[in-house]
């Protein structure tokens, strides 16, 4: 199963953006983006994960759900 913080780091990296940059983006800390990403900060809110989703230009489905099935 896959983390919500590999989930963020997958679409940080996918997007070009350092861990900085996207603490930058979505008004947070990159203290916050990293253990997020670490898997060490849990429970995080639906507040910080939307504003990390706009932040990455990506729907907060696209971050939350896993990917659809391709047929």
């Amino acid at each position: 199963m896959v983390t919500i913080g590999e989930k963020i780091k997958h679409w940080r990296q996918k997007k070009g953006l350092t861990q900085n940059q996207l603490a930058e983006k979505a008004g947070l800390t990159i203290a916050t983006i990293g253990r997020i990403e670490a898997g060490i900060r849990q429970g995080t809110n639906i507040t910080t994960l939307q504003r990390i989703a706009e932040a990455l230009g990506i729907s907060l489905d696209k971050l939350l759900n896993p990917p659809k099935e391709r047929r």
